[in-house]
Order: C-alpha cells, then sequence, then structure tokens
C-alpha cells in the first residue's frame, strides 16, 4: 500500500536534489562519527543523484520535472553515449 501511494506521487528533480544533499550530510555525519563504510556509501549515493539531476537539467528539466522522465531514457541513450560501460540499473556513477 505505502509503494502504490509513493508511486502515485512521482519524484522530481528538485525532489532528487534535495534528498541528494541530504545524504550527503548525513554520510558527512557518519564518517566524523567514525563510519566511515557507511557515510561513504551514502556520500556515493550523494552522487549518483547529483549526476542524475545534472543531466537532468542538461536535458532541459525543471525543477518540477519527473526525474524519471529523464533518467529512464538516458538509460536507453547510454550505449550511443558512453559506449561500453553499462547501466547497472543505472545505479552506476560511471553511468
Amino acid at each position: 500500500m505505502l509503494r502504490r501511494l509513493l508511486q502515485s506521487h512521482p519524484e522530481t528533480v528538485q525532489d532528487l536534489d534535495l534528498a541528494a544533499e541530504e545524504r550527503y550530510w548525513e554520510g558527512l555525519e557518519l564518517m566524523a562519527d567514525g563510519h566511515t563504510g557507511a557515510g561513504i556509501y551514502l556520500m556515493g549515493y550523494a552522487a549518483e543523484m547529483k549526476l542524475k539531476v545534472a543531466y537532468s537539467r542538461l536535458q532541459g528539466a525543471s525543477p518540477g520535472a519527473d526525474a524519471r522522465s529523464y533518467i529512464v531514457p538516458a538509460r536507453r541513450r547510454a550505449p550511443t553515449l558512453i559506449p561500453g560501460i553499462q547501466d547497472e540499473t543505472s545505479h552506476s556513477v560511471r553511468f
């Protein structure tokens, strides 16, 4: 039920950007508290989201645009834009 509720409200580019900011600060806090691995994981997650935001904005997305409408097509375009790099279900910083 929660999944259906969340899916009925598409995540915007701005939502993704704000979430990336939150994950960055959470990661930094974890690292400062000695939880380096967890902090690095969140920093990587933040970087992934920031790259998706940047790509979406370069493609003309407004802050209120549905983020998936830019990210999903990027996976289809990737083989021509960056040959040899697999998308790893779009969770790769290289992608």
